[in-house]
């Protein structure tokens, strides 16, 4: 989470200093990119987490305009998606059998890595169309996919529930099913009563703050 907040802050600053040009920010990308690759054995700086996070950043930018974005275009058919779909499974399926591995899942860093990589190959088959895109388009999945982040935030405390009402729980699919319905009402909760009310409260405040520069602006001209 620390990681996370730091790139959401750091990240979003170094933009502001540019342009959305292509290329200016692709430049800003590649040399950020260049920077955490040094630290790739850093023990402090944790680079891999900051490189995955940088991935999903760069495919916004390549989608964000249309040169780059015609050409991903081939990862948006119905056999893409499904090539890079099943790549996502693989490598969670993967990570699962490796969780007790020393280097952290996945198969330490070059095992996060892969998987960043390949999670951010598979975001753009998710604009596309075919028969996993309307999965994904359910009501079902939209319900999960808003609550996505607070599932995120409360997966672990939700399977600490689990287990402190049922010591006697093992680690099996019927778990994992468990836990993902307490996470989901958990999200639910937290999706609800904090994300909504953060965001109509931000939205108040922006259009308070544009309502109040358009009277300054009125009023200089006025004057």
């Amino acid at each position: 989470m620390g990681i996370e907040w730091k790139f959401y802050l750091i990240w979003p600053l170094i933009v502001s200093l540019f342009t959305l040009r292509l290329n200016q920010m692709l430049v800003l990308t590649l040399a950020t990119l260049l920077v955490l690759v040094y630290f790739w054995h850093s023990p402090i700086v944790k680079a891999v987490h900051y490189i995955v996070l940088l991935l999903g950043a760069t495919c916004a930018i390549l989608l964000h305009h249309n040169r780059t974005f015609n050409f991903l275009r081939f990862l948006m058919t119905p056999f893409a998606s499904f090539i890079m779909a099943a790549c996502v499974v693989s490598m969670q399926l993967y990570g699962v059998h490796n969780i007790p591995d020393s280097a952290g899942a996945y198969g330490g860093a070059q095992g996060i890595l892969i998987y960043g990589i390949v999670v951010a190959f598979f975001m753009p088959t998710l604009i596309g169309s075919g028969l996993l895109n309307r999965m994904l388009r359910s009501p079902l999945m939209i319900f999960i996919g808003q609550r996505s982040y607070a599932l995120y935030l409360v997966q672990i405390l939700a399977w600490q529930a689990l287990v402190g009402m049922i010591p006697s729980m093992r680690v099996s699919a019927i778990v994992a099913v468990l836990t993902l319905v307490v996470g989901c009402i958990f999200a639910d909760i937290l999706y609800r009563w904090v994300e909504l009310r953060t965001i109509s409260f931000g939205k108040r405040l922006i259009s308070n703050n544009n309502k109040r520069d358009i009277d300054v602006l009125n009023n200089n001209r006025t004057s």
